[in-house]
């Protein structure tokens, strides 16, 4: 792989599983594994039907990644992985259960064969490990995801981001750019996936402010566990976003750290019946929250 068009799609995706950049790809360090958690402090809900309830929100993910070159510019990346969420609410009117687990598998052709191109087409699907019932809880994922080097240190991005599964469907553009002025700053403005301004600092370290969401990806739908009278067997959905500041430190392309902090400035739950119908939405306020992440390449 041509490394100089990897370096720079070096994002911290922390918001999007099931959505990598594969940067990690490297010919002597094949298995790559990775983890991540957020936890958010309470949110108040401000609409009727709950208002002075509080939402306990929290995700996490673990995947491992195993790189088979097929040539210098052309690699098959096969990921293993697991998903976990947690909403829950004391008087929660619409279902009981509050912790949700998903197993995730992966396959992603990775190419820098075109000359200033890096190509990314990869599909995932993700189940419930509670049901393991793929017509109920399976989701599927479609990525092609390209980065022009118009230089060594700017990127075009375009491509497309979608799912399919659990009664629900979206489909996202993929644009941006990543532009890096000076070795000490970096600035990516990639939609959906990556609004980030890093600066590095010593040889190792690194201070990132960034955009962040919540109930990844966009509106990923969940079968109710416990759901109540007409959401028996219903669907919920999540979306928040927030602002926050990391601390990242790099050793070598094999180990990367980051804990940070933010606010997470609000957003909604959104309820379905059994079959992706009569949506209901329910207003949350903002919180604070916390979040780590760690990678490893060998």
């Amino acid at each position: 792989m041509k490394r100089f068009l990897l370096v720079p799609l070096a994002l911290s995706l922390s918001s999007f599983v099931l959505l990598t950049d594969y940067s990690f790809i490297n010919k002597p360090d094949p298995f790559h594994l990775e983890a991540d958690y957020r936890q958010v402090a309470p949110a108040k809900f401000f609409t009727r039907e709950v208002r002075g309830d509080h939402l306990h929100y929290a995700d996490g993910e673990a995947s491992a990644y195993y790189s088979y070159f097929l040539n210098k510019d052309n690699a098959l990346v096969g990921q293993l992985g697991y998903y976990y969420n947690k909403v829950n609410w004391q008087n929660n009117p619409f279902f009981t259960g509050s912790h949700y687990n998903y197993g995730v598998v992966s396959l992603a052709w990775v190419s820098t064969a075109l000359e200033r191109w890096r190509w990314i087409f990869a599909f995932s699907n993700s189940v419930d490990l509670h049901t393991f019932n793929w017509g109920k809880s399976g989701i599927y994922y479609g990525l092609m995801w390209g980065r022009y080097a118009v230089r060594h240190n700017v990127g075009i991005h375009v491509g497309w981001y979608g799912w399919v599964g659990v009664e629900n469907d979206y489909l996202f553009p993929l644009l941006g750019i990543d532009y890096q002025p000076t070795p000490r700053w970096q600035i990516n403005a990639i939609f959906p996936v990556d609004a980030s301004i890093t600066y590095f600092f010593g040889h190792n370290w690194g201070l990132r402010a960034a955009y962040a969401c919540f109930g990844r990806p966009y509106r990923m739908p969940h079968r109710m566990h416990g759901g109540k009278g007409a959401y028996h067997d219903g669907i919920f959905a999540t979306f928040s976003s927030g602002i926050e500041l990391d601390l990242r430190y790099n050793w070598s392309n094999h180990l990367f750290l980051l804990v940070g902090g933010g606010y997470n400035t609000g957003g909604w739950i959104q309820v379905q019946n059994h079959n992706g119908h009569h949506k209901h939405y329910d207003n949350f306020d903002g919180a604070p929250y916390g979040v780590a992440r760690i990678t490893g390449s060998f």
